[in-house]
């Protein structure tokens, strides 16, 4: 027995949704905007002051200061303020890597020579790691993979019920 012509629209409804859902997910979105995150270190007395910012000058909130002795050990560590501010007093006289780690897989660093510790220089040495192209375009194929897996399991269970 063919099936019911409203059965049938609803069907090519249902196969419409994704396509037209991506179509304007497209065009509201013209392009990803991604941003890089920025840390940066000076001495100041006994003490290091670290800002950390996202490229747009916003600052890191509640982001997670890790700091790093010359053979990889891990000295201490702690959370930015409401100012994206992280002060420590110098934990020894040795080159300090400073690894700021935000929400969503943002991560910068900051080497502090040991020279400017001791007062000696004022060189700042900064690298800035902001996620890849292919880790946004893999987050923007998660979100599309999971809508797709709910709008297919969504159509069985239509399916399923439209047979009995």
């Amino acid at each position: 027995m063919p099936a019911k012509p409203t059965l049938r629209i609803k069907r090519m409804k249902g196969r419409l949704v994704f396509p037209l859902a991506l179509v304007l997910f497209l065009i509201a979105v013209p392009r990803v905007n991604a941003h890089g995150i920025n840390v940066t270190a000076r001495v100041e007395g006994d003490r290091v002051l670290t800002e950390s910012y996202f490229s747009n000058k916003i600052k890191v909130i509640d982001g997670q200061i890790k700091v790093f002795g010359p053979n990889g050990e891990q000295l201490l560590e702690g959370k930015t303020d409401a100012n994206g501010i992280f002060s420590f007093k110098i934990p020894q006289e040795t080159d300090l890597k400073i690894v700021l780690e935000s929400a969503m897989g943002h991560r910068a660093e900051y080497v502090l020579q040991a020279d400017e510790i001791m007062g000696k220089s004022v060189r700042k040495i900064r690298k800035e790691r902001s996620p890849g192209f292919y880790k946004v375009i893999g987050g923007v194929g998660i979100i599309l993979g999971l809508m797709v897996l709910i709008l297919y399991f969504k159509s069985r269970k239509r399916k399923s019920i439209a047979d009995r």
